[in-house]
C-alpha cells in the first residue's frame, strides 16, 4: 500500500470512492466545484493499492487549525489497516507546518484509528435544540446575505458552492446561519454566532418561523462565550454530542461552533 498527498488529479478518484462510501449522504460533496472549495486551499491525502484510490483523508483550513475531515476507505479494503496508516501519516506530515489539528469525529468505526493517529479527546459539544415557536412579537430585519469578517470567514461562508449562508448583525452581536436537514428535518442552524446575538438569534428564529421551519439547532461547546446567550433564548441541550479530537497543543476553554467543522 502506498500513501501520499493528493493533488487535484486525485480528485475524480477521490469523489469516486465517496460515491462508493457514502452514496446517500451529503450529496454536495460528491460535486467537484466543492470539493475544490473544501480542499483548494488546504490538503488532501490517499492511500493506494495496485494503483487505485482506497483510502482518503482531508484536511481543511480552519480559523485556528487544520480541521482533519472527509475520512473514507473503500469497504473492501476493511481490517487491513489501511485508515490507521493514512491516519498517522497524513497528520504527522500536517503537523510540520502547523500547531495543531482538530477532528469532529462522530463516526464510532473511526475514532480507534485516530487515537493511535496521536488525536486526543478534549470535550464533546452539544447541539441544542430549540422550536421555532413560542417567541414573543418583534422585528425580522438585520439579514444579510454576504458574510462579514476577514479573509478565513469570506472563504468558509461567501465562496461555499452550494450551503448558502446569512448574516444577523446589531450593535450588540452577530450569528451566521444556514438551513440545513438534519437527520431527515429542515432545520435553521446557527452556524457561528458572538457578541450578545440574543436579538439577532431572535430575529432569525422569527424568519425561520415565517419560512415554515419548526426546529432551530446550533452546536456550542460550553465553554463559548454566547453558551447562556443561547440558553436564555430558550434552547437546550439534546442527545447529540460532536466529539472533539485535537492532534497537538490543546486550546484552553475552546469556543466550538459549526463553523469550526465541515458539517454545516
Amino acid at each position: 500500500m502506498n500513501i501520499r498527498e493528493g493533488d487535484a488529479r486525485d480528485r475524480d478518484a477521490i469523489l469516486a470512492l465517496r460515491r462508493l462510501v457514502f452514496p446517500g449522504v451529503d450529496a454536495e460533496k460528491q460535486r467537484a466545484d466543492f470539493w475544490h472549495w473544501q480542499f483548494d486551499k488546504g490538503r488532501t491525502f490517499v492511500a493506494e493499492e495496485g494503483g487505485r484510490v482506497v483510502g482518503h483523508l482531508g484536511f481543511m483550513p480552519g480559523r485556528e487549525a487544520m480541521l482533519a475531515c472527509d475520512a473514507m476507505v473503500d469497504p473492501s479494503m476493511h481490517g487491513r489497516g489501511v485508515f490507521s496508516a493514512l491516519a498517522k501519516a497524513a497528520t504527522e506530515i500536517v503537523r510540520r507546518g502547523v500547531p495543531r489539528v482538530f477532528a469532529f469525529q462522530i463516526r464510532e468505526a473511526v475514532l480507534p484509528a485516530m487515537r493511535r493517529a496521536g488525536y486526543v479527546e478534549v470535550l464533546r459539544a452539544p447541539v441544542v435544540l430549540r422550536p421555532t415557536f413560542a417567541l414573543p412579537r418583534g422585528r425580522v430585519g438585520g439579514r444579510v446575505d454576504a458574510i462579514g469578517g476577514d479573509a478565513w470567514a469570506h472563504w468558509r461562508f461567501n465562496e461555499n458552492p452550494v450551503w448558502k449562508y446569512a448574516e444577523w448583525r446589531d450593535a450588540r452581536g452577530y450569528a451566521v446561519t444556514r438551513d440545513a436537514v438534519l437527520k431527515g428535518i429542515l432545520t435553521h442552524c446557527l452556524v457561528d454566532f458572538g457578541g450578545d446575538p440574543r436579538a439577532v438569534v431572535r430575529a432569525s428564529i422569527r424568519d425561520a418561523r415565517r419560512r415554515g421551519i419548526m426546529l432551530t439547532a446550533a452546536l456550542v461547546s460550553r465553554d463559548h462565550p454566547c453558551f447562556g446567550a443561547l440558553r436564555r433564548c430558550g434552547y437546550v441541550p439534546g442527545p447529540h454530542r460532536f466529539r472533539f479530537l485535537v492532534h497537538g497543543e490543546v486550546p484552553q476553554n475552546p469556543a466550538l461552533t459549526w463553523a469550526a467543522t465541515d458539517h454545516v
